[in-house]
């Protein structure tokens, strides 16, 4: 089966955990995506079971990033200001910061360039 971009994402399963992450309901999810709320919670139960049975977080290879719950409430008002789920702004972020070569001004932690 072909992936479905959707909002944005790559796939229709990124979109659903971006949203749920930005806490929208499953009928919320379901009504924005244009998709059943059971097709929601399909494929919010496939990527779970696939996240399980990886052993190795890094095996994801870009497909997925989860960030804590504490830091997408934290950047929910910035999001909301540019009309984005705070997913998309650190999305956006992290794109800015590694194109730009910002990582070093970011941290300073004084890791040799």
């Amino acid at each position: 089966m072909a992936c479905k971009p959707t909002l944005g994402f790559a796939t229709r399963t990124e979109a659903v955990l971006a949203l749920r992450a930005a806490g929208r309901t499953t009928r919320q999810i379901a009504d924005q995506l244009g998709i059943e709320p059971k097709t929601v919670s399909a494929l919010e139960v496939s990527a779970v079971r696939a996240i399980k049975r990886l052993r190795d977080p890094s095996a994801l290879d870009g497909r997925l990033a989860l960030l804590p719950a504490d830091i997408l409430s934290q950047m929910r008002r910035a999001a909301s200001k540019r009309g984005m789920a705070p997913h998309e702004l650190a999305v956006r972020i992290v794109r800015v910061v590694v194109t730009g070569d910002l990582i070093d001004a970011v941290l300073d932690d004084e890791v040799a360039g």
